[in-house]
């Protein structure tokens, strides 16, 4: 454990951040497994829209808040576009 006041500070900087980082990134996590069932169990194309819609609002929101970074957010939003080409789901 540190024996300096700056770094206790740190350490519990860094712990409520990781946590609050970690609850961001299990909402992307599970939303986006959410959605690939759905593709998966051919679901609903409307309730596809609002899940997609959702998910890219979330994962926005992370670069915001500064979870990820600008390139990761892009990476996960085309993955995920490029999951539903390669499944028929043409959107628009």
């Amino acid at each position: 454990m540190a024996n300096i006041k700056s770094n206790e500070k740190r350490a519990r900087q860094n712990k409520k951040r990781y946590l609050r980082n970690k609850k961001w990134k299990e909402a992307v996590k599970s939303l986006r497994k959410k959605i690939i069932k759905h593709v998966l169990s051919k679901g609903n194309v409307d309730d596809l829209k609002k899940m997609l819609k959702e998910y890219q609002s979330l994962v926005d929101k992370t670069y915001t808040k500064n979870v990820f970074k600008k390139n990761k957010v892009a990476r996960l939003k085309s993955r995920m576009y490029d999951f539903l080409r390669k499944h028929g789901i043409v959107l628009n």
